[in-house]
């Protein structure tokens, strides 16, 4: 079966006619990862409190989907390194497993932002709201961020 990872087939889907100059879909790209990264650094600063900290522990749900969303940020972030993970992990399962295992994966590294955006709406607790915008943007990440990374890549500079 022939194997097609969704990234990758994101970013070919991308339209032709969908172009930015490179400077600004580079300056696009990066201040959407740097806008990702803050509210995700903040919930975990709201997640693990100090030791003499009179505030409430954030519920172990917000922590897993914020573990999650972390995970689904750092696949979109250009050179993590994926591959090497993809074969270290694929290595024990059939070859007829593994382009089902590695689309399920990415499916579900899509959704799990949205599903923590769910979660952190109906919360009130200091970690949900950096949570909120983390999944927001991460979700932004994934829809928009192949067309940016192809507009950067494919433009010529001469």
């Amino acid at each position: 079966m022939h194997q097609v990872p969704l990234s990758p087939a994101l970013f070919l889907a991308a339209p032709a006619s969908f172009r930015f100059p490179a400077v600004p879909s580079f300056l696009l790209l990066c201040a959407l990862l740097l806008g990702c990264a803050v509210p995700i650094a903040l919930a975990w600063a709201r997640a693990i409190p100090a030791e003499d900290s009179e505030e409430p522990r954030p519920a172990r749900a917000a922590v897993v989907f914020l573990a999650l969303v972390t995970l689904s940020f750092v696949a979109q972030v250009p050179g993590a390194p994926l591959v090497w993970l993809e074969r270290s992990v694929l290595r024990s399962f059939s070859p007829e497993w593994q382009p089902w295992i590695v689309l399920c994966a990415q499916v579900i590294l899509i959704l799990l932002p949205g599903a923590a955006a769910l979660y952190a709406v109906f919360r009130t607790r200091p970690v949900d709201q950096p949570l909120l915008w983390a999944s927001l943007l991460v979700v932004l990440l994934w829809l928009v961020g192949p067309f940016l990374t192809r507009s950067w890549l494919g433009a010529s500079l001469f």
